[in-house]
């Protein structure tokens, strides 16, 4: 009796024991994802992915997508009431800066928080340093981060998810608890609950959204998350239930478990004690009743009732009892049960005389069905063992020109195997044989083969000694070493670290370093480069007209014009120097100079050489260049502020036409940073209605009657008071907000208009944009419906600038609205470029002589002659002239006489607010009929 209490004692606390130091945990995860299939729950509705898939991908085009794509992503959402988006995108190079303002565009007016990815990854590849990869500064400076991580157990499986972590020292939330409003610590991770019906989440193809084939109530008030769903993309992660799944509906399975209040617990280790005892109470009260049959079945059926309790708590409560102990506790006592009722030393007899057959069976099969090659050698390096795929990698691969044997077994494995993998067996070997066996760790062999080429195997050797025994006469044998060689092809993957390394440091189209390897230059530049060379510096190129070389000639012959510049700057650049590409149709040029004129001249015969015409397949081409120069003058100046500082020069060489280089001066940074903050105001002064309309007034020459009034819109900054149109206009006009300034500026001057009496005209200048964005015609037809005012008394003026664009539609435009009965009136006629083509070839009814000649007709009598032509040719085409900038009773005098009908200038008023305009006209209209 006491020895039964005492085995009963023992294997009660083996199952305990095997709990605690975690033998138990894999039986246990197993048990807890076995039960995700049997408590399955709905999604709450809260969460939608939009999924990047194959046929987006196919409509849309060559992947990657341009950032506009995105943008109208954005902004289809906001239409259709998202309250928050999130994108499972990495955003951390730039593309175009066309393509990266509109994207940053749509986010920033976007109602919807939108939401991008940051992670932490290594700086090289296997490097355990990690560094944040954000997004651009252009889309940081509208958008909020969320970090994407994931982290797989041993088994490459996910099963918990991060709240948050550390990304570049600043605290950044997971997306999913972003999604689900999670407001608690960022550390740590929970575990997703895979009970919920991930199948079941309302998924939107890409291309249907933005085809608008998406009703409204599929994504009003809900929560997005953008990803890749497309098999090309591979973002793809195992999980428990559901196998393989895509990166964004991981995403989104977190998010429903935060948002369901879902995460898993586990059950504590006391209360896995106490489950364990009292199963283990069960097992001993049971089988002091007797019979076995009842005991065994008594005991499945407590095995039963346990694991279903805990399918459905799990299920219900989120509560995950780990019940692997007390399973194993009843198998033991079933276990000990039968050995009671059969004779012991029978059953150890079988067992002895079965114990190798069985181990060698097992060995056998686990060897065979491997995919993994696995060879077993024994001391004197021949073959004791090798499974199918060992075998037919040595025989398709290794001996591909050669007839080997039938069976393997027994040859040297020299005969077989790589040279350095024969090395490797027996160096491990003779180490175990002196007493040196230590952890391995898995090496490679790179080798290209005769008839099947490149080979990467990934190899580790495990050796082994197995004690000698005895021989018949009781003499001790000596022991035995044998390895097991475990190996496996990774050519595949180990090419594509290859190319991800590759494609970290350089640029894939031009071969140079990139961004990355640039910096890496500018760390190790030596200290005797700025004392021997006062001027080296930091450049940035901008090659501009690629864009029409690849709509025209396609973007692979643009690819190869931009190689032939790298071509020729890297002939070009001398010892010392480097140069790399921007990955944006640019490059960066380290410089050495030892004077500023030297400096100045090297820069101007690189860019004179990268405008040379280029001829390539039977084609020619040109391109433009614009460069920003930074000096090195402070070794300690870290290299993105070189970088930052060279790109601020090479903006302020574009804006003045290009094909030049500007030097980088401290005033250029604050220039940028007015210029972006005024960009963020100017949303929100469109928000908050911060515009308002004036009106100058033309006046009638002949008679001095009020003949109508040009529209000028105003900016009230809440700060700046106001902000001069030559400020704001070009940078609304850079983005859609002009088309958007635009139509509230028409409606409003016609709603003002409307209220004047004598009904006097009013003229709205148009931009250029609104010709190429928006409904033009649309928004007339709304504004005079909207105010009542006829159309006889709607003027639209143009500048010249419009027609350097399309044409074909400007006119098809300017024809619609005459056919309406609109007028149009030529702005600033005289400073632009082909004037009487224009008119000419366009359907004008007014000219408006530019202030420049009017103020200039006293003291220069070519001004004076200009604006009699511009009358008399004008008179000749039955047009309207308006003189503008009238100042004084002499100019109006002259304008009068060289027969100009309308004025307009600050002799008859300043512009003037809209309730003052009212009171002119009024004033205007009772002078008149008295």
């Amino acid at each position: 009796m006491n020895t039964r209490r005492a085995i009963l004692a023992l294997l009660f606390f083996c199952a305990v024991g095997a709990y605690l130091t975690g033998l138990l945990q894999p039986v246990d995860q197993w048990i807890r994802e076995k039960r995700f299939q049997f408590g399955s729950r709905p999604v709450s509705g809260e969460v939608v992915t939009v999924d990047i898939d194959a046929v987006s991908i196919d409509q849309l085009g060559q992947w990657p997508w341009k950032r506009s794509v995105y943008g109208e992503v954005v902004d289809r959402l906001n239409e259709l009431g998202a309250s928050i988006i999130a994108f499972d995108v990495d955003f951390s190079s730039p593309s175009t800066p066309e393509e990266d303002l509109a994207f940053a565009e749509a986010m920033a007016r976007s109602t919807a928080p939108v939401y991008l990815a940051s992670f932490n990854q290594p700086t090289n590849a296997g490097a355990e340093t990690l560094y944040g990869n954000q997004p651009i500064e252009t889309f940081t400076a509208v958008a909020r981060l969320a970090m994407v991580n994931v982290f797989a157990d041993r088994d490459a499986v996910i099963r918990t998810f991060p709240f948050g972590a550390m990304v570049d020292e600043q605290p950044v939330q997971s997306i999913a608890a972003v999604l689900a409003k999670y407001s608690g610590l960022i550390n740590g991770s929970f575990y997703i609950d895979f009970g919920i019906d991930i199948d079941s989440l309302d998924r939107i193809p890409l291309i249907d959204l933005l085809n608008g084939k998406v009703d409204r109530e599929r994504v009003d008030g809900k929560r997005l998350i953008i990803g890749a769903s497309a098999a090309e993309l591979r973002d793809f992660f195992s999980v428990p239930r559901f196998g393989i799944i895509s990166g964004h509906t991981l995403q989104a399975a977190a998010t429903e478990t935060l948002i369901q209040n879902r995460t898993l617990q586990l059950s504590s280790g006391l209360v896995v004690l106490g489950l364990t005892v009292v199963m283990a109470v069960l097992a001993i009260w049971r089988r002091k009743r007797g019979a076995l049959v009842p005991t065994l079945l008594t005991l499945a059926a407590g095995m039963v009732v346990l694991e279903a309790a805990a399918t459905t708590i799990q299920a219900m409560e989120a509560y995950a009892l780990q019940t692997a102990s007390s399973h194993l506790v009843l198998l033991f006592f079933g276990a000990f049960s039968v050995v009671q009722e059969i004779d012991l030393k029978r059953i150890m007899l079988l067992i002895s005389e079965s114990r190798a057959d069985n181990a060698q069976a097992i060995l056998d099969r686990v060897i065979s069905d491997n995919s993994e090659g696995i060879v077993v050698v024994s001391e004197d390096s021949t073959v004791h063992t090798l499974n199918k795929s060992a075998e037919t990698f040595f025989r398709n691969v290794v001996h591909a020109t050669e007839t080997l044997a039938p069976d393997l077994t027994g040859m040297p494995l020299n005969e077989l195997a790589p040279e350095a993998l024969v090395a490797a067996v027996q160096m491990d070997m003779s180490a175990a044989r002196e007493g040196h066996i230590g952890q391995r760790e898995p090496t490679l062999i790179d080798k290209t083969y005769d008839t099947h080429g490149r080979h990467v195997l990934e190899y580790i050797v495990t050796p082994s000694i197995l004690a000698g025994g005895v021989d018949l006469s009781g003499k001790k044998q000596p022991d035995r070493v044998f390895a097991c060689v475990n190996f496996r092809d990774v050519t595949e993957r180990h090419i594509r670290e290859e190319r991800a390394r590759f494609l970290a440091r350089f640029d894939p189209v031009t071969g140079l370093p990139n961004k990355n390897g640039f910096i890496e230059f500018l760390e190790g530049v030596p200290d005797g480069h700025v004392a021997l060379a006062d001027y080296s510096a930091v450049c940035r190129i901008a090659i501009s007209r690629l864009q029409s070389v690849q709509d025209t000639l396609g973007q692979d012959f643009a690819d190869d014009i931009l190689n032939l510049v790298a071509t020729r700057l890297s002939e070009a650049i001398g010892p010392g120097e480097y140069l790399a590409s921007t990955m944006d149709n640019g490059f960066h040029l380290y410089l050495i100079a030892t004077t500023q004129d030297q400096l100045d001249k090297r820069m101007s015969g690189l860019l004179e050489m990268i405008s040379k015409p280029y001829f390539h397949g039977g084609h020619g081409a040109t391109v433009g260049a614009s460069a920003g120069i930074t000096v090195l003058d402070d070794l300690d100046c870290p290299p993105e502020t070189l970088l930052k500082r060279a790109k601020s020069a090479l903006n302020d060489a574009i804006s003045e036409d290009g094909n030049t280089f500007a030097i980088y001066a401290p005033e250029l940074d604050l220039r940028i940073q007015v210029r972006q903050q005024l960009e963020l105001d100017l949303w929100k002064a469109f928000e908050e209605k911060q515009f308002v309309n004036f009106y100058q007034p033309q006046i009638n020459l002949a008679d001095g009657s009020l003949y109508g009034a040009e529209a000028l819109i105003r900016w009230i900054h809440p700060e700046r008071g106001f902000v001069s149109p030559a400020d704001f206009i070009p940078i609304a006009e850079q983005s859609s907000l002009i088309v958007d300034m635009g139509e509230w500026a028409m409606n409003q001057a016609c709603i003002d208009a409307a209220t004047w009496p004598g009904s006097p005209k009013i003229a709205v200048n148009l931009s250029p944009v609104q010709f190429f964005q928006g409904d033009l015609v649309r928004t007339v037809e709304d504004a005079l419906k909207n105010s009542g005012l006829h159309k006889d008394r709607l003027d639209l003026e143009i500048t010249e600038s419009l027609f350097m664009e399309d044409t074909g539609r400007i006119l098809d435009l300017m024809s619609a609205l005459r056919a309406m009965g609109l007028r149009f009136a030529l702005d600033d006629f005289g400073t632009g470029y082909s004037s009487l083509a224009y008119i000419q070839n366009f359907p004008m009814d007014k000219i408006k002589i530019d202030q420049a000649f009017v103020r200039g007709m006293q003291e220069d009598s070519s001004s004076l002659s200009i604006v009699r032509a511009v009358a008399d040719l004008a008179r000749g085409l039955n047009m309207e002239t308006v003189a503008e900038g009238v100042e004084t009773d002499v100019e109006r005098r002259l304008v009068s006489q060289v027969g100009c009908s309308v004025g307009q200038g600050y002799l008859f008023s300043k512009p003037l607010p809209a309730e003052d305009m009212t009171k002119f006209a009024e004033n205007m209209a009772a002078a008149k009929s008295s």
